[in-house]
């Protein structure tokens, strides 16, 4: 498979067609046939390419922490009651604190029980996840630093800003 990259869809043909994948798709597969497109494709290497990798790994981590802390609220909402006082007017950091040390003991086939077991996996998760996050923000800061040292040095800017560009 070879990959190109058209500098610019034809303005006629789009003005003709709407914007469309498939339109375009096309456009640039006949640009290229036709020798149109001067467009030269990425290399995929380089700091640029280590950052958008590290990205990839620290969106998921992100969202999976976020899925989890949605769990773990969801559980308290439809928990039996006694977990549920106990649980739910917790502030999220010492919430997870408190599910991941916690040793819940007794019948699984009890209610209170399986809630317990359940929140302490997914709060052990969780923290897992947010080391994992703070492992590759870790890593991007140095890359992001290097890459683009005078945006990073500028005031409320972090190595995430300059990052997702």
């Amino acid at each position: 498979m070879i990959v190109v990259e058209v500098d610019r869809p034809d303005r006629k043909a789009r003005r003709d067609n709407g914007k469309s994948d498939p339109v375009d798709a096309y456009a640039a597969a006949t640009a290229v046939l036709s020798g149109r497109a001067k467009g030269t494709p990425k290399s995929r290497n380089g700091i640029a390419e280590a950052i958008r990798t590290l990205r990839v790994a620290r969106s998921s981590a992100i969202k999976a922490c976020t899925q989890t802390i949605n769990q773990i609220r969801t559980l308290i909402i439809t928990a039996p009651a006694e977990v549920r006082e106990q649980f739910r007017s917790l502030p999220t950091v010492e919430l997870i604190d408190h599910l991941a040390r916690s040793r819940p003991a007794g019948d699984l086939a009890d209610p209170a029980c399986v809630v317990r077991t359940t929140l302490r996996r997914l709060a052990r998760r969780h923290r897992t996840l947010s080391q994992e996050i703070a492992d590759a923000d870790a890593e991007l800061k140095p890359l992001v630093t290097r890459a683009a040292p005078r945006l990073v040095a500028l005031p409320g800017v972090g190595p995430e800003t300059p990052g997702s560009s």
